[in-house]
């Protein structure tokens, strides 16, 4: 009598897609990302691991990403 009732693991994606706060989170993950992604370009570039040129198409495969997403949020998706 004293038990709730368990929700549908189905009903907790609809959930988290509705939530403010777990869009905050995911973009906040995604730009800590992109920092160590680009921090750790530069410093390879440096250390001669990689050309500098992987740096360059590092950082347009970024701002590509994000236009993306800015473009996405401007349409409503």
């Amino acid at each position: 009598m004293g038990e709730q009732q368990q929700s549908k693991p189905r009903s907790w994606v609809g959930s988290w897609a509705r939530s403010e706060e777990f869009w905050r989170g995911v973009t906040s993950k995604m730009l800590a990302g992109f920092i160590v992604l680009l921090v750790g370009a530069f410093f390879a570039a440096v250390a001669g691991l990689i050309d500098w040129s992987i740096v360059g198409i590092v950082v347009l495969g970024i701002i590509v990403l994000i236009g993306t997403a800015l473009l996405a949020l401007a349409v409503g998706v």
